[in-house]
Parts: C-alpha cells; sequence; structure tokens
C-alpha cells in the first residue's frame, strides 16, 4: 500500500512539473498561430514614425503616404490607428496650420512645405486608367490605345465591373466623399495628393471632358473645405505606359496637348488660394521605360523632363491671377531621388522666386515596404539598425539637394505595405 502511495506521490509530483511546461508550449504554438496570420502594422508603424522624424526635423522636407486602403479603410470609414500614431507621433506639439482669413495669401513653397506637415495620397481612384501609349514603328509616331474606345484584347490593366469602365471606382476603391476626407483630416492630416489621369478624359486636341473636371473640381473642394493643402497633378499619362515620356519624339508629338491640359486646369482653378497646388507629371520614364537608370540615361533623358516640366511652369503662370505666385511642383526622373536622376535636373526657370518645390518617391528599403519585391530578400519585420540607416541616409541626402537647388522637396509617395508574418521570414 505504502508502495502504491509513494508510486502515485512521485506521479502526481512528475505531472505538477511536466504540466507547466505543456501549458507553455501549447501557449508558444497559440501565440506563434496568432503571429503568424496577424499582418504586420506594428512593424509598418516603426518605419511610418522612422521616416516621419526625419520629414519633421527638416523644413525642407515632407511626405504622403500613399494609400489604398492600407491604413485609411475608405470603404467603411476607419483606420489602422497603429500606423496612424507611427506616422503623427513625430509631430506632437506641433502647431496645426488654419487658414483664418479668406482669399488668396503669397506663401513660399518652404512655407508651404512646412504648413502641410504631413500628407496622404488618395490613390487609385481619379488616376485609374486603362491606357497605353503604342509606338508605330511604320510611321514612327506614338499612338493613343484608348481602353475607352476599344475593347483592350490584351487585357493591359485590368478594369473592373464586368468591363465596364467606371474610372473612379475602376481600381477597386469607393467613391471618394467629403466624409472619407473629413476623415483623413481628423487623423492629423494637413495636406491630400490627389492624382488624376487625364488620358481617358481629353479629345484628341487635348481638351478636357467637362464632366470629368467636374468631378474632379467636386473632389479638390472636399480637401480644401476640410482645411487642408491639395495637390493635383497629370499622373499615368506618365509613367511606364503614359504618353509623355522623357525623348524626343514624346516632347514632338505630345507638347502641345501637355501645354493645353495646363492651361484649362490653370484658367479653371486660378481664383483657388495658395492651398492649391499643381504638380507637373508623375514618374515620367525614357521610350525605354528605364527605371532606375544610369548616369548616361539620366543626363539624356533629364533633357526632356526639364523641357516639360519648363512647359508646366510657362503654362501655368501665363493665366494670371493667383497662379502668379501660385507654388508649383516639378517632379525628377521616374520620380526617383537617387544621385543619377538629379544628374542633368534643373529647376525651370520662373517669373517668381521661391515658389517651386522638388518632388521624388521613396519606397525603401524595398524589402521591407514591398510585397512582392523579387529581386531582394523580403522580410516582415523593422529592422531599425538596418532598414532605418537607409532611410535616414536617403533623406540627409535629399536635405542637401533641397539646399543645393535652393527648393524644398516633397516625397510624393512613401509607404510600406502590410503583409502577414506567415508569408516571410520562416
Amino acid at each position: 500500500m505504502k508502495k502504491n502511495i509513494f508510486i502515485s506521490k512521485v506521479c502526481l509530483i512528475i505531472t505538477g512539473l511536466i504540466t507547466p511546461f505543456i501549458l507553455l508550449c501549447n501557449s508558444c504554438k497559440s501565440n506563434t498561430d496568432a503571429t503568424n496570420n496577424e499582418y504586420n502594422y506594428k512593424e509598418v508603424a516603426k518605419y511610418a514614425e522612422c521616416i516621419n522624424n526625419c520629414f519633421s526635423a527638416d523644413d525642407n522636407l515632407t511626405g504622403f503616404w500613399w494609400d489604398c486602403s492600407d491604413i485609411v479603410i475608405r470603404k467603411n470609414l476607419s483606420a489602422h490607428q497603429e500606423v496612424i500614431d507611427g506616422i503623427m507621433k513625430s509631430y506632437e506639439g506641433r502647431a496645426q496650420y488654419h487658414k483664418a482669413e479668406k482669399g488668396y495669401k503669397e506663401e513660399s513653397a518652404q512655407t508651404a512645405v512646412k504648413n502641410m506637415k504631413t500628407g496622404w495620397n488618395l490613390g487609385n481612384t481619379l488616376d485609374s486608367t486603362s491606357y497605353q501609349a503604342l509606338w508605330d514603328k511604320t510611321h514612327n509616331k506614338w499612338y493613343d490605345n484608348w481602353a475607352s474606345s476599344k475593347e483592350d484584347e490584351k487585357g493591359w490593366m485590368v478594369r473592373w465591373n464586368d468591363g465596364i469602365i467606371t474610372w473612379e471606382t475602376g481600381w477597386g476603391q469607393p467613391k471618394t466623399s467629403n466624409e472619407i476626407i473629413a476623415l483623413v483630416k481628423s487623423l492629423g492630416f494637413d495636406a491630400v495628393r490627389m492624382p488624376v489621369t487625364w488620358g481617358e478624359h481629353i479629345d484628341d486636341e487635348g481638351n478636357i471632358d467637362p464632366v470629368w473636371l467636374s468631378r474632379v473640381k467636386e473632389c479638390l473642394d472636399y480637401v480644401i473645405e476640410n482645411d487642408m493643402y491639395c495637390i493635383i497633378n497629370i499622373h499615368h499619362d506618365g509613367g511606364a505606359s503614359g504618353w509623355i515620356k522623357a525623348c524626343d519624339s514624346s516632347w514632338e508629338q505630345y507638347k502641345d496637348r501637355f501645354q493645353n491640359i495646363w492651361t484649362q486646369l490653370a484658367e479653371t482653378f486660378k481664383d483657388y488660394d495658395e492651398r492649391l497646388i499643381f504638380e507637373s507629371m508623375n514618374e515620367v520614364l525614357d521610350e525605354k521605360a528605364t527605371w532606375s537608370p544610369s548616369l548616361d540615361v539620366a543626363k539624356k533623358a533629364n533633357v526632356y523632363i526639364n523641357k516639360w516640366n519648363q512647359l508646366f511652369v510657362d503654362s501655368v503662370r501665363a493665366t494670371g491671377g493667383n497662379n502668379s505666385t501660385r507654388n508649383l511642383i516639378v517632379m525628377t526622373y521616374a520620380g526617383e531621388g537617387s544621385s543619377n536622376s538629379f544628374s542633368n535636373f534643373a529647376l525651370p526657370e520662373d517669373s517668381t522666386e521661391n515658389h517651386l518645390i522638388i518632388e521624388v518617391h521613396n519606397y525603401n528599403p524595398q524589402g521591407f515596404t514591398w510585397s512582392d519585391a523579387t529581386w531582394t530578400k523580403m522580410t516582415a519585420i523593422w529592422n531599425e539598425t538596418v532598414h532605418g540607416r537607409i532611410i535616414k541616409d536617403d533623406m540627409a541626402f535629399l536635405s542637401e539637394k533641397a539646399k543645393e537647388y535652393n527648393a524644398p522637396i516633397i516625397i510624393g509617395e512613401y509607404a510600406a505595405f502590410p503583409k502577414k508574418y506567415a508569408d516571410f521570414d520562416k
């Protein structure tokens, strides 16, 4: 009997010792499973804080988060507050810009960049497109492949709603409303970059469809009425498939169209106050769609980047009124902030001083910020030592360029796209 009692006690002791370890292991497994099913918003928040610390410490820099409902979910008017807090933490205690008086107030480019604090992109709405500029070897000219006038048999760009082109909602986002813009304002943003593609909304001479222009104006008014700065541009008319290219053939064929679009926009919005800012074009490439150009490619391409930017400034200034001193944004080749992309890049000559802003884009470190960068090792985890150094070096370089050009710089697009831990770092 005593032997049985002893054995029972030993069993109870062993069980008591082992059970916590079993529970601990189960707990670890449970936590691992939970982590593997989670998106890395905590890591994205760390990235957001790092890059915004750079913006907030330098009056010559600010940035606009590229967002397609990754952090501001437009369909249900909510937000991933963790990431928003990461962005806004850098601006705690900084005075908010509020326009008290009515009418236009001239302000320098640097003042505007400082007042904009931090911004947000209205991505994948007014910029949606199914356009592609194609080269006609027989006639040595570009031609417009308008999806709005014929079926796009090759399916070049995904179109929604069973092939019915709906433009603003065509890339999966809801129609922009005042409630969406008011939410963006309430989260702490003081500026909205509103990309617009004009290609399918112009005639052969570049005259803008008045219905489309009216809708752009409506969205712009939401931003201004919510007391924020608003940037509008010519967006996917540039880029790899756009008609604006950094080469002679595109310049000769399309310069009149480009000028006509900007003249119409400048005339339409000339009475808006200083919170409206125009941006020349977006990520324009050469005829070979070269990203990350070599020094020689960049120098050659920038001859035409400079021409497009100069035509933009001249066209807007010629309309007079508030546009005589309105702040204007010009973009580098491909929107890159590399030393090569600045090679041979020049600010346009301007009839007024201190009213030009340079724009670049930054999605570094790509292994963390992208969701499908096949050319580098991907990770869902932010490494402050390694990744943070990349960001700080990039921003230090841009800060020096702002001083060199005597013009502030906005990072018109930056973001880290959320991804599941389980898909990376295995």
